[in-house]
């Protein structure tokens, strides 16, 4: 029986959706996904919970006293003792979950990488008295990021994002700009409607024998030797375009308009260091 309408129960269906029903109260139940929601007259009407991180995967009740809860996310774990009204903090815990790491040749070293969402960071290996959260600092992109740079000398740090976002930041300035192959975000498309098809992690990699030569991978591999100003396609497209594979993505109940299913795209590129190009 449906009870109700509400669009946000079912957001990124194919990606994750939880209902919890409240072990005391049989008129209240919980849905995760993107937000937090709850419903307190069997799931007709829901209001969202306030809760420190978004995407939320995971939540534990205790049996015999419903206030107690444990909500777990992209961004880590958190504890209620009120039922959702307030949540204990993130930053006690150690629960990015980085895609990759890059790092340079500077002394000490730092180290850089896109962290499930969050933004990408980068981070000194020593610091006085430690490190700690504080120390992070975002390099452009976002949570998917590829990073890429002159290891030698990173002053600017590519990095990258779903649908082909992608940045170049500058040490020196803090600033970040969009440096994009093609000027348009490709969200809620058919594959088969996009000029690029970008996988979640489209690789950024700049050249062992040049750094300042920038590789961007969709289902084309494209160059710019020009800081990104402008792109040079160097390949064909090296999938195997399967039509079949390139409709909307994320069905049957919702469409993935994030970027989160596109097929047909090129998952890791890597120049020879014997070889330039």
């Amino acid at each position: 029986e449906l009870v109700s309408e509400d669009w946000t129960l079912r957001a990124r269906a194919w990606y994750y959706i939880e209902v919890y029903a409240d072990p005391v109260d049989e008129e209240t139940v919980y849905v995760l996904n993107a937000p937090m929601v709850k419903s307190v007259d069997g799931g007709q009407n829901f209001t969202r919970v306030s809760v420190p991180h978004g995407d939320t995967h995971d939540l534990w009740i205790h049996p015999d006293d419903n206030e107690v809860m444990i909500n777990a996310n992209d961004g880590g774990a958190n504890v209620s003792f009120n039922g959702g009204e307030s949540w204990s903090t993130q930053r006690n815990q150690p629960t990015a979950q980085f895609y990759r790491v890059n790092v340079d040749n500077r002394f000490p070293y730092h180290v850089y990488g896109g962290q499930q969402d969050n933004s990408s960071v980068a981070i000194a290996s020593f610091g006085n008295g430690g490190i700690t959260w504080k120390d992070w600092y975002p390099v452009g992109g976002c949570e998917s990021a590829y990073t890429a740079f002159d290891p030698d000398d990173p002053r600017f740090v590519y990095a990258g994002c779903y649908m082909g976002i992608i940045s170049e930041y500058d040490h020196r300035t803090a600033g970040s700009r969009d440096i994009g192959v093609y000027p348009v975000l490709p969200a809620a498309l058919q594959g088969r409607e996009m000029k690029y098809r970008y996988n979640w992690n489209a690789p950024i990699v700049a050249s062992p024998h040049d750094p300042s030569t920038i590789y961007h991978a969709s289902n084309i591999l494209v160059r710019t030797r020009e800081r990104g100003m402008n792109w040079q396609e160097i390949s064909p497209d090296l999938t195997r375009d399967e039509d079949e594979k390139q409709d909307y993505g994320g069905g049957p109940i919702t469409n993935e308009g994030a970027g989160g299913e596109i097929y047909g795209t090129i998952y890791y590129v890597v120049e020879s260091e014997h070889e330039m190009g």
